[in-house]
């Protein structure tokens, strides 16, 4: 996953539609969309224009927003954790009431495929081989395996693994046995691997980029599916013990950065309230 803050946004008017960017505005992209449309407009307007689109390696976060249909397309790789994420899109279900409140799971290439151009043009070939195993309170990604006789096996990851699904099966002989676990936190993403029925599984809330492309040729022979951030579906073919996450929590860190950084506080403040009721 890319370390840069670059940020892409997009307006979409009667006329036509504009892109703009950012160098660091993805760590706060949540608390530029919570005050709901005039606030995030006003934001967007503030940004550099530009004809070029940042690519799937350093793209952390993009924004759509399109005035005439009334449609928010958006994802951002800097939320804490599903709970945030959780928090973050039940508020803008409030603040953007009468709107279509859309998550990117492919990422920034949502957006260019949204505004009529290709995909490709923001795709990025990097192959990262990173694979680290994590720390028993820090698990990124938990990876489950079915054996050929049955068994079961977890590893639990500090960053995800998703590009070295690229090498197909033979993956499997990348995991490393000091990330096995037998419980595990609640991840950010998952990948379920049933050697047994060839049947592949994964979800996350960053965005899947570029999966539904590159997978299936990796991967021949096999069932594919993408589940976007239902998790239910790796967790019930599981066999690890996984915690669970916190709706409370999540508001409570959500309401801590809009006391920071949002425009009109008192807004989101409502919804929060009105969630905690």
């Amino acid at each position: 996953m890319a370390m840069a803050d670059h940020t892409n946004y997009v307006l979409v008017e009667r006329d036509g539609w504009q892109l703009y960017r950012s160098t660091w505005r993805s760590r706060i992209l949540d608390v530029d969309l919570v005050s709901g449309p005039a606030a995030a407009i006003r934001c967007i307007r503030a940004q550099e224009t530009t004809d070029v689109w940042y690519d799937d390696g350093i793209c952390e976060g993009a924004v759509l927003v399109d005035v005439t249909r009334r449609v928010v397309l958006f994802f951002t790789c800097q939320l804490n954790d599903y709970a945030h994420r959780a928090a973050l899109l039940t508020v803008l279900a409030r603040t953007w009431r009468g709107w279509h409140v859309q998550w990117a799971f492919d990422g920034v290439a949502d957006l260019v495929a949204y505004v009529g151009l290709e995909r490709a043009m923001v795709r990025d070939s990097g192959l990262v081989d990173a694979v680290l195993a994590a720390e028993d309170d820090d698990v990124d990604q938990l990876v489950t395996l079915r054996r050929e006789d049955g068994g079961h096996e977890a590893y639990g990851f500090s960053l995800d693994l998703f590009d070295v699904l690229r090498y197909g099966p033979e993956m499997v002989g990348l995991l490393p046995q000091e990330a096995r676990i037998e419980t595990c936190p609640f991840p950010r993403s998952g990948v379920h691997i049933d050697l047994a029925d060839r049947h592949l599984g994964l979800w996350a809330f960053d965005p899947l980029r570029g999966m539904a492309e590159w997978l299936p040729p990796a991967w021949p022979g096999w069932r594919i599916e993408l589940w976007a951030d239902r998790y239910t579906e790796h967790l019930g073919r599981s066999a690890v013990p996984v915690g669970e996450w916190d709706r409370s929590a999540g508001l409570d860190f959500l309401a801590g950065r809009v006391d920071l950084h949002a425009d009109e506080p008192a807004k989101v403040w409502a919804a929060i309230a009105d969630l905690r009721a």
